[in-house]
């Protein structure tokens, strides 16, 4: 026998026959109308408030059972301590005084420079290389092209003009190979008509700036072979005119990757491998005086105070006296402040 499917009528029909429940309204004979919520307590405040709560508990029950219609309870929060936070650790008390700052006053800026004309391009290398250079470099490529092939090279200082002129081509325009300048098609014309490959090549292989066989006993630089060359840079910068101002000292690394036992490696650098180079500029960048670093036999005159402080005394000699010296924290050490 299967079970009846009651519909919702069926269920309130049911309800209405056999349930005892007269309304459904909601109302109820017990309801206290009387009643009222208990008042909010505080944080940390408890139900029971010791011995006193428990009296006025049992106090509470004996009047519900003689007035059912009245309900009051109240609740003493006069004794109730409330905890507060306290923190354990302990702020440290830093003090920071206010002090003047005692700083070396800059010199006055006088307004903008006043503009100079700008020479050729042969001009400026002039300034540093002059036309002796040249010549002695002819010489001096000529004996050592003697003394190793036995016959005359016949270089002259007009040719090394150009083999100056064609390294800085190639440095500025660079091809993947090196024949490519001169080969057909594709050849660079500034190069290819100003020199041959052989000859640019022979060049190459015999340039020489002193007489090798021939070094003075008292000559200990390690770049004594292109000492003549440096000093010629350096005697120019040093020429440059100056006045009280605003000068700098740094390192720079000259990029050369070619058989020299004096390259230094300086990780964190574009061209971490080349040859180390103190120098002096002023704000525009113009080196005024210069020194490649040789280890130990790099002439400074007093290392007492460390490596630091022996290039700002050996650079800073060229510079006006009251004018201001920036220097990062390489050159500085503690006997030297």
């Amino acid at each position: 026998m299967r079970r009846a499917k009651l519909n919702a009528t069926d269920i309130l029909t049911t309800l209405n026959e056999e349930s005892e429940i007269d309304d459904f309204s909601g109302d109820d004979s017990d309801f206290d109308i009387t009643w009222q919520p208990f008042p909010k307590k505080n944080a940390g405040q408890s139900d029971l408030s010791g011995s006193d709560s428990d009296e006025d508990q049992d106090t509470l029950t004996n009047n519900e059972c003689n007035n059912n219609n009245n309900l009051d309870v109240s609740l003493n929060t006069n004794n109730i301590e409330v905890p507060t936070q306290t923190s354990t650790q302990s702020t440290p008390n830093i003090g920071w005084s206010q002090m003047p700052f005692l700083g070396v006053p800059l010199p006055e800026f006088n307004g903008p420079r006043n503009c100079i004309e700008l020479g050729s391009h042969i001009s400026y290398v002039e300034k540093y290389l002059p036309d002796l250079h040249f010549e002695e470099a002819a010489l001096y490529t000529n004996m050592y092209a003697f003394s190793t092939k036995g016959k005359e090279f016949r270089a002259t200082a007009n040719e090394i003009k150009v083999f100056y002129g064609a390294q800085a081509l190639m440095g500025i325009i660079k091809y993947p190979r090196f024949f490519m300048y001169w080969q057909r098609g594709i050849a660079l014309d500034l190069i290819s008509s100003a020199i041959t490959r052989d000859r640019f090549l022979a060049i190459r292989t015999h340039l020489h700036f002193v007489d090798v066989n021939n070094r003075l006993p008292n000559n200990k630089s390690k770049f004594w072979k292109v000492q003549p060359l440096i000093e010629f840079v350096r005697n120019a910068c040093r020429n440059i005119p100056r006045s009280i101002g605003l000068y700098s000292i740094d390192e720079q690394l000259i990029p050369f990757t070619g058989r020299c036992p004096h390259r230094q490696f300086v990780k964190n650098k574009p061209r971490p491998v080349g040859l180390k180079n103190f120098v002096i500029t002023t704000t525009t960048g113009m080196v005024l005086d210069f020194e490649l670093y040789q280890g130990t036999e790099t002439p400074f005159e007093d290392r007492s105070l460390g490596l630091g402080p022996a290039v700002i005394l050996h650079l800073s000699k060229t510079i006006p006296k009251e004018s201001v010296l920036f220097f990062d924290r390489y050159f500085t050490t503690v006997p030297f402040m």
